[in-house]
């Protein structure tokens, strides 16, 4: 017996197997999947990949908003990035007519943003599904959102026994 094996043991607690976004940040116009397998993870890639997008994205899932600080993974200041410059997808500034400068986004106020998490419990074997789903009402500056939890697994929403159901499944 290996004192450090363990993939016979069962780990308490539920643990990140999936991740999806779509629309969020500059993740746009399509659903993007990130498998975890449960397992700890190590994001890499260059600088503005989106690693801290992604980070953000498990944030906003996770904690009360009134408790987030955007891109603190980056070190970054709290006026960087905001839940609006996510759902909208902002990735640069220009210069308007009067000479100030103002974000520029990927989507207008009539697209929505998904975060999704997908959790498993291997004790109990059990799968909780947790997302926001972010949208603009008519007039308002700041995103409106709902949650969404779902619980236990559909089998035909699996290919095996151990893979976790996906958006739109």
């Amino acid at each position: 017996m290996n004192l450090f094996d363990e993939s016979s043991m069962a780990r308490p607690g539920y643990r990140l197997r999936r991740l999806e976004v779509y629309n969020w940040g500059t993740f746009d116009q399509a659903v993007w999947p990130f498998e975890l397998g449960g397992d700890t993870s190590l994001l890499t890639g260059e600088i503005g990949s989106g690693k801290s997008t992604l980070v953000d994205a498990i944030l906003t899932l996770l904690i009360s908003q009134q408790k987030i600080n955007y891109n603190k993974a980056a070190d970054s200041g709290s006026k960087e990035r905001s839940l609006n410059s996510y759902v909208r997808g902002y990735y640069a500034k220009r210069s308007n007519a009067e000479g100030e400068e103002e974000p520029v986004a990927l989507r207008d106020k009539n697209q929505y943003s998904v975060i999704l998490g997908v959790f498993f419990d291997e004790i109990s074997e059990n799968y909780v599904s947790l997302a926001q789903v972010f949208y603009f009402t008519p007039g308002s500056e700041k995103p409106a959102r709902f949650f969404v939890v779902g619980e236990g697994i559909c089998p035909s929403a699996r290919t095996s026994e151990t893979s976790a159901p996906t958006l739109g499944t």
